[in-house]
């Protein structure tokens, strides 16, 4: 899932994979494109991806629709499309590249996923098709010089080509290539912006075309694809219409009946809506359909094709980030079914992040998305723990709107039962569990948001999945930000603490008089740990810094460290990174990184270690054995709608990120085993925006077998 590097991916159930991400410059004039193609690039049988930004990246594939750590051939381009073929008949996959700065290039494959350095074949080019246009069995390449012309070069299988043809136009978006008319010669679609029409170019077998046969249309016309929806023998042309998809019946003639139009699901004002279109099967009918992807909108569509040239019914899929260029389809884990290539931008942090999304199709139109449950409204925390005692992970949410608790009721295969909904009188924040009244069944601590009034509401379980009425911890006024648990006073009762405060549990779901800690009254983030080995916990806390607050056993606490950080202190987790029987501090929030502390033993620390992220952390930072290497990764909510993952290398650092889009404005996650038979970590995050969890249940196992 991604590309890992050299170490394992983490796999999780049913979720896109982002396969490509990288920092880059702006690219003029394509300031959102990242050009991507599929292709065998070496020779293993197996489909691999390549990327092209300023160099070529070619990520192998593993056969299973994952790939593997990128081929770097390195390069100064700006490209705007690339095209693949064997251009000088070796048997090996080659690049041709259309780039902004003013060239076309040719690039011969190795064979072994890298490039020669590359050719210059014409000085102007901005997108381009290859196919063999004079039936000499060698390929040729037609380009739009993104001036006045489209030119056909003819290659002469050994990488060389000669100009046959030059056909005048203006303001041209899109070229497709197909034989409209059964003459066994390639013939030439091209689309202009506006006025919007689409122009016919009928190949004669030489290299050369007839005169331009011209549809127009209301507005202006981007994307063009041909292929026979119809299936009546005749191909037939797509292009993207302003926010349409208009289908145009070929009669085999180099003709079309009246235009079909689509109304586009991706419509957004004053944008044009489709960025890409890829052609395919994707729900095994035998009918055509086709994948689209929008400028500016964080949903794919697949249009299922009626097979008349209409696609009545359309099915959405998950993508991350905010602009879109490409969609690509193609069967990438070997199981005949189409599943789509996506490359996308974000911009963050005055960096352009380019990637491409893997998304593995169902077979019935779908691609492969998080397993969403809906529970409340604007849900804005979330804990895992077993309400009803049947030793499998429940959930339960904090709800806004209305102020509600969810819970939902683990099934023991990943999937929940139907969340029944506990009613409070207050505005939730933050929800955690644990047992606070010792008989064995989970319980819950809620903080309210509202002000001027208690703001920390305990509920007691049923041991069913039931809960009592909330009962507040009298006398506590102050905004809650976070929530630890443990016995802070060896007891065996549960206490809690929240920013600036304890409070030590008296062991029947009542609490004693709360202890001011002052050092941590601002602290956006809270956690628990015996960081001396004394045998009584200590604290950690993040207010831009990192706080280490030494227990005394009794509830009180001995500030001993106050630790600068440089990639924020919003979240928080402890655990041993390097192995070494020292617990260590993981803490990062609204940066792209994660700052790592070593522990020493005795509650002092070595110097910050920093792990890049690409994408800013966002919340939620966990640590666990996700990709089951034997060592400890990071997971955490990141900015666009997604988690990352940054898999560990045992020493306290970590390699790339992992990314995996969930639901719309997730605020909280959690971990826990999901399945009775699966043991590996899960993750399950609240989603305030689309009103959902994303399940993300761990198969790492499985897929690593299947490799």
């Amino acid at each position: 899932m991604g590309s890992c590097g050299n170490h394992p991916c983490a796999y999780f159930a049913d979720t896109p994979q982002v396969l490509f991400l990288q920092p880059q410059g702006q690219i003029a004039d394509c300031s959102f494109c990242l050009p991507t193609a599929v292709g065998d690039f070496n020779g293993d049988g197996i489909p691999d991806v390549a990327a092209a930004t300023s160099s070529i990246s070619v990520y192998p594939g593993n056969g299973n629709g994952t790939f593997g750590r990128a081929i770097v051939t390195a390069g100064s381009f700006t490209p705007s499309e690339i095209v693949t073929g064997d251009f000088n008949n070796d048997g090996k996959l080659d690049l041709m590249m259309a780039n902004y700065a003013g060239s076309l290039l040719l690039l011969l494959g190795n064979g072994d996923g890298t490039f020669q350095a590359p050719t210059t074949i014409a000085p102007d080019a901005v997108f381009l098709a290859a196919g063999d246009f004079n039936n000499d069995g060698n390929l040729d390449v037609a380009f739009y010089d993104g001036l006045a012309n489209v030119y056909v070069f003819l290659g002469n299988g050994m990488g060389n080509f000669s100009q046959s043809a030059v056909l005048p136009i203006s303001d041209g978006e899109d070229l497709a290539i197909g034989d409209l008319t059964h003459d066994g010669h390639l013939d030439l679609a091209v689309t202009y912006g506006y006025p919007g029409s689409v122009s016919i170019y009928l190949g004669k077998g030489d290299g050369t075309f007839g005169p331009a046969l011209v549809t127009q249309f209301s507005f202006g016309a981007y994307e063009v694809a041909i292929h026979d929806f119809n299936r009546d023998g005749n191909n037939d042309v797509a292009v993207s219409e302003g926010d349409d998809i208009i289908v145009l019946l070929g009669n085999g003639d180099g003709t079309f009946q009246p235009p079909i139009t689509n109304p586009s699901p991706v419509l957004i004002p004053q944008v044009p809506g489709v960025a890409g279109m890829a052609i395919a099967d994707f729900n095994h009918d035998g009918i055509p359909d086709i994948a689209v992807v929008g400028f500016q909108v964080d949903l794919g569509y697949v249009l299922l094709g009626a097979g008349d040239g209409t696609f009545p019914t359309l099915i959405p899929y998950p993508l991350i980030g905010s602009f879109f260029s490409t969609v690509i389809a193609a069967d990438l884990n070997g199981d005949h079914i189409p599943d789509l290539v996506v490359s996308g931008a974000e911009v963050t942090f005055n960096f352009m992040l380019d990637f491409a999304s893997i998304l593995l199709g169902q077979g019935d139109g779908a691609l492969r998305g998080p397993p969403d449950v809906s529970l409340g409204v604007s849900p804005q925390s979330i804990a895992a723990a077993d309400f009803n005692d049947d030793g499998i992970p429940d959930i339960v949410t904090a709800n806004l709107n209305p102020s509600s608790l969810s819970v939902a009721l683990g099934t023991g295969d990943g999937y929940f039962q139907s969340p029944a909904m506990v009613s409070l009188s207050f505005s939730p924040r933050l929800v955690a569990a644990g047992d606070f009244n010792g008989d064995g069944k989970e319980d819950l601590v809620v903080s309210s948001t509202v002000f001027g009034s208690p703001t920390l509401a305990i509920l007691m379980g049923d041991g069913a999945g039931g809960f009592r009425s909330p009962v507040f911890i009298p006398d506590y006024f102050n905004s809650v930000a976070a929530i630890a648990l443990g016995d802070l006073n060896n007891d065996g009762k549960l206490d809690i603490v929240v920013p600036g405060a304890v409070f030590l549990g008296n062991g029947d779901g009542t609490f004693q008089a709360p202890i001011t800690v002052p050092t941590t009254i601002g602290a956006q983030s809270l956690a628990l740990a015996d960081f001396n080995g004394d045998g009584k916990l200590d604290l950690a806390a993040g207010e831009g810094s990192l706080h280490i607050l030494l227990g005394k056993g009794n509830g009180t606490f001995t500030p001993k460290a106050n630790i600068p950080v440089g990639n924020g202190t919003s979240t928080l987790v402890i655990a041993d990174f390097n192995a070494d029987g020292k617990l260590d501090v993981a803490i990062a929030g609204g940066y792209p990184g994660v700052s790592v502390f070593l522990g020493n033993g005795d509650a002092t620390f070595q110097p910050e270690l920093v792990s890049s992220s690409t994408l800013a952390v966002v919340d939620s930072l966990l640590a666990a054995d996700f990709n089951l290497d034997g060592k400890l990764s990071l997971a955490f909510l990141s900015y666009q709608n997604s988690v990352s993952f940054l898999a560990g290398n045992g020493d306290g650092t970590f390699m790339e990120a992992q990314i995996i889009p969930v639901g719309f404005s997730p605020t909280k996650m959690a971990e826990a085993a999901l399945n009775t038979n699966n043991t590996e970590p899960g993750l399950v995050v609240a989603n305030s925006g689309s009103n959902t969890v994303s399940v993300m249940t761990n198969v790492t196992k499985r897929r690593q077998e299947d490799r």
